[in-house]
């Protein structure tokens, strides 16, 4: 018989830290395969994704693609990855909390795309490079992201928000 108890009455931060963190690497293993699969098809250097995404944190001279893309961009992309996974996973808690946990995944589904959409529709025309990324590999990475951020925050917090 299936649990149809809310997965968190309030906003659980030690689920919603879990979440954000492997829902984080998750997002970046997943935009690394991209990375390195996606040259075989398309004419582009394999880490130029994270070299735009890079030249947020960096000024706007860093756009331009160098030949050798160094430790700096990949580490400034990194903890752009990391601090909006942050933030996201915490605005997502207070999104689902009382849902139950097949409502919780099939938010996080819908937050991934929303995410997706408000970054590459509203934010990105502002920021330099970003919508030649744009594509339905992005968004199912987008998707991939918000479905393990509410398996993550809904199997934690049931676990954590239940009586010893």
């Amino acid at each position: 018989m299936p649990d149809h108890s809310a997965v968190a009455p309030e906003i659980n931060a030690k689920a919603a830290l879990f979440a954000a963190f492997i829902a984080g690497a998750a997002f970046i293993m997943l935009g690394i395969l991209l990375m390195v699969v996606a040259p075989v098809f398309v004419d582009d250097s394999s880490w130029s994704p994270a070299h735009r995404l890079a030249a947020i944190g960096m000024d706007k001279g860093a756009l331009p693609l160098p030949a050798n893309l160094g430790a700096a961009a990949i580490t400034i992309t990194t903890a752009i990855y990391a601090g909006l996974s942050l933030i996201l996973a915490f605005l997502f808690a207070l999104i689902v909390r009382g849902r139950t946990f097949g409502m919780v995944i099939f938010l996080g589904i819908l937050f991934g795309l929303l995410v997706y959409l408000i970054g590459f529709y509203s934010v990105a025309p502002m920021l330099p490079g970003l919508n030649m990324a744009r594509g339905w590999d992005v968004i199912i990475i987008h998707l991939t992201y918000g479905a393990i951020l509410g398996w993550v925050y809904g199997s934690v917090a049931r676990k954590t928000n239940r009586p010893l």
